[in-house]
């Protein structure tokens, strides 16, 4: 009985030898894979601050109506530009207002004009004078440059005729609309001056800066405990 139990055994013991080594042969080795490295350069991106700036839109309105006064125009000659035959006296009629749209100013300038314009009627000069009223439109826009210096470009936008633009030449009705084009023109250059000047005295961008630069420097508590301070 202990013979054949032992025999027994000793069997088991073989098969299971034989299990081990044939899951040992079935075993599949993977190599490593080769090491490799991606070089990559670290470019820090542009960071961007919003600095709210505040314009004292009253006090610009205010200097432009009190600068712009009375006869802001004239033309006495029939015979300059190029000999277009017109005489020309612009006055702003009423005060305007500034509309501000985030970075530029709309306005309507509203304009009295008296006309004298001489034009060939048979083969005969003629000549005739009127009165109109007209609304001229400006847009100016706010720019800053690498200095924060602000630069304003000023163009017009526009007109509207408030009374019809006619004057009689012997009896006859002649529409002058074209002039319109010659006050916008002549405006421009003006109203862009004013605008400059404006900017300059009102708009300080650059002190909204620095203020905002020297705070964002001071350190900052993000943590009180452990004692943990952030500086920029």
């Amino acid at each position: 009985m202990n013979f054949s139990l032992s025999k027994i055994k000793i069997a088991s013991l073989l098969v299971l030898l034989m299990a081990l080594w044939s899951c040992k042969k079935q075993v599949i080795a993977v190599s490593a894979p080769t090491e490799s490295y991606t070089k990559k350069k670290y470019e820090p991106g542009v960071s961007e601050i919003n600095v709210p700036v505040s314009i004292p839109i009253k006090n610009i309105n205010a200097k432009l109506n009190k600068e712009l006064q009375g006869l802001i125009y004239e033309d006495n000659s029939l015979d300059n530009n190029d000999g277009d035959n017109l005489m020309l006296k612009v006055w702003k009629a009423n005060d305007f207002k500034i509309n501000v749209n985030r970075d530029k100013f709309d306005y309507e300038l509203p304009l009295k004009i008296w006309a004298k314009y001489g034009t060939e009627i048979l083969g005969m000069e003629a000549f005739g004078e009127g009165d109109f009223q007209l609304k001229v439109k400006f847009r100016t826009s706010l720019v800053m440059d690498s200095t924060w210096r602000i630069i304003t470009h000023t163009e017009p936008a526009g007109y509207e005729w408030i009374t019809p633009p006619n004057i009689k030449v012997a009896g006859v009705e002649v529409p002058v609309k074209w002039i319109a084009d010659l006050v916008l023109k002549s405006q421009q250059q003006s109203i862009s001056k004013m605008i400059d000047d404006m900017a300059k005295q009102y708009v300080d961008v650059k002190g909204y800066a620095q203020d905002i630069w020297k705070n964002i420097q001071n350190p900052i508590e993000i943590s009180a405990d452990p004692k943990v301070w952030l500086r920029i």
